[in-house]
């Protein structure tokens, strides 16, 4: 399991990663530190009540959220878990191309945080539903790229 951001223990809004390591009798969270090598790349800004689920090749898609200024985000980023797995094993330190933000291509999701989001079994489509968009509920509200009869959805092309 991977988690990323939050709120930490003052309330302050995160971009930490966090994996949850069960390998051992007695399982354990991990933080993944950036070493202090890794200046190439962007990074996800903090953030708190985005959707975070893992898409094709095993990788997490984040997406959305809120600042500590309670600025809704719409962006979407790429964790490269597979790499988080090499830079567990020891064979690398962890940096900032584990992350990649999307190219997003047509209609977008209005900002929007504290929403769902699912992935149908191919890995390639998202789906996005509900959350808080300009300061109120839309529970009934589904967002994506692509329009198709009364749902929107998100469709991933990953260069893998």
């Amino acid at each position: 399991m991977v988690l990323f951001g939050g709120r930490g223990s003052e309330f302050e809004v995160l971009n930490d990663v966090w994996l949850f390591d069960i390998s051992d009798q007695y399982p354990k969270w991990k933080e993944l530190k950036y070493g202090l090598s890794s200046a190439l790349g962007e990074l996800p800004f903090p953030r708190v009540g985005h959707s975070a689920i893992l898409v094709l090749g095993g990788k997490v898609l984040v997406y959305g959220g809120e600042d500590s200024q309670r600025r809704r985000k719409d962006d979407f980023w790429i964790l490269d878990t597979p790499a988080l797995l090499q830079y567990e094993s020891g064979s690398k330190k962890m940096t900032r191309k584990m992350w990649k933000k999307l190219r997003i291509d047509g209609q977008c999701p209005n900002y929007r945080s504290f929403h769902g989001a699912c992935v149908d079994a191919s890995g390639c489509c998202v789906y996005i539903f509900g959350g808080m968009v300009d300061g109120l509920v839309h529970p009934s509200e589904a967002l994506g790229m692509r329009f198709d009869g009364h749902l929107y959805q998100v469709e991933l092309v990953l260069h893998l």
